[in-house]
């Protein structure tokens, strides 16, 4: 049974390693520098579409967007649109981590 699992955790870890995340390709940086973040958290994904639809004039109802932050460069300001988390580790928090992301480096990552 201790070689089975040792085999599952093995083949694991290769599984996880033939598919690295990208690196952060920064547009900007802004650490250590003094920042306005506005989180705007929302009950469902439809109520955050409708509150970005009213902020951007876009429509991203059909988009499958878990989040959105929208920067300025010439300022410190960030708003980050997010459906509230529920829990450690959901979603929505690793979402708000990855919008914060933006707040710091921009547009840090190719647009799926």
């Amino acid at each position: 049974m201790t070689k089975l699992i040792l085999l599952i955790a093995i083949l694991l870890s290769i599984i996880a390693g033939c598919n690295p995340a990208p690196n952060i390709d920064k547009s900007f940086d802004r650490s250590g520098q003094v920042m306005e973040i506005v989180v705007h958290t929302h009950t469902s994904q439809k109520v955050m579409y409708d509150a970005l639809y009213l902020r951007t004039g876009i429509n991203y109802k059909e988009s499958g967007l878990q989040g959105l932050a929208i920067w300025s460069n010439s300022d410190n300001l960030c708003e980050v649109y997010i459906v509230e988390p529920k829990r450690i580790d959901d979603t929505n928090s690793d979402t708000l981590g990855h919008e914060m992301l933006h707040c710091l480096y921009g547009t840090y990552h190719k647009e799926k």
